[in-house]
């Protein structure tokens, strides 16, 4: 069963953060579809933190020099590629703030979709971002909508407690979420 999720855990890693452009498409579908039934059936407070420290570093700081199976509390934008949010399971790519998302340029105009950063240099794009997941007891991803159930949003300042993954590398950062507060 481990080696199923570690599978499926990589495969939709690998195919979202193969979407780091600009999109050439219209808006994106701003309607979420409602939750599953199972989503209804978790309450919001499951996944967001009751209180966060005054201080909080940044993705690239706060994963500088942890291990696998350490905890750790981190600031950013949900973000970094052209589609963060899972629409199946309880996961999102954040994006470190050194990144300047398209609509911080001064151009708001140009990109439908700032929260890419596609303005930016790739390589600097993928060093900064982390894809984060919610997990049963079982290291499953929950299937759970985050955006119907908390409100989740790309482009929304979060700070993320959680602990690293077994199976992140320096490339493909993978954060297993005890909580996220969504910053105002």
């Amino acid at each position: 069963m481990k080696s199923k999720t570690s599978i499926l855990t990589w495969l939709i890693l690998g195919l979202v953060l193969a979407f780091t452009a600009c999109s050439k498409q219209g808006d994106a579908d701003s309607n979420v579809a409602a939750a599953t039934s199972e989503a209804s059936s978790i309450a919001t407070t499951q996944f967001l933190l009751d209180s966060v420290p005054e201080s909080v570093p940044g993705i690239i700081e706060a994963v500088s020099d942890a291990k696998a199976g350490d905890s750790l509390v981190m600031t950013g934008r949900v973000g970094g590629v052209y589609d963060p949010l899972m629409k199946d399971f309880a996961a999102f790519v954040v994006a470190d703030e050194i990144l300047q998302f398209c609509d911080e340029m001064g151009d708001d105009g140009h990109c439908k979709t700032p929260w890419d950063a596609c303005c930016e240099d790739p390589d600097k794009t993928s060093a900064a971002r982390a894809f984060v997941q919610f997990v049963d007891e079982s290291g499953a991803p929950l299937a759970v909508n985050l955006q119907a159930v908390t409100g989740l949003a790309e482009n929304d300042n979060v700070i993320i407690k959680g602990r690293i993954s077994p199976e992140s590398t320096p490339e493909n950062r993978i954060i297993l979420a005890e909580g996220i507060a969504i910053v105002q």
